[in-house]
C-alpha cells in the first residue's frame, strides 16, 4: 500500500473548480502524467476504483477557504 500526500490533483472530478486550477502545479499534465505512472505500475487508487465517475473532491485548498465556500453552496 502506498498512502500519503501526493500534491495531485488526478482528475478533474477530484476539485472544485477545476478550471481554477489549470496554471497550478498540483494540476499541471506532467504532474498529473506522473500519477498515472504509478498507477500503471499496478497500484489502485482506492476512491476511482469504488468511484469511477462520481464527483469527489479529494483535494482542498484550505488556504483560500475552499472547503468551505464550496460547502456553504451545496447547502
Amino acid at each position: 500500500m502506498l498512502a500519503g500526500d501526493y500534491n495531485v490533483i488526478p482528475t478533474e472530478l477530484d476539485v472544485y473548480k477545476p478550471e481554477n486550477w489549470l496554471d497550478d502545479s498540483l494540476f499541471r499534465p506532467e504532474v498529473r502524467a506522473a500519477f498515472r505512472r504509478l498507477l500503471a505500475q499496478g497500484w489502485t487508487d482506492a476512491l476511482r476504483c469504488l468511484h469511477p465517475d462520481e464527483r469527489i473532491y479529494t483535494f482542498w485548498d484550505y488556504s483560500r477557504n475552499a472547503y468551505t465556500a464550496e460547502r456553504g453552496a451545496a447547502h
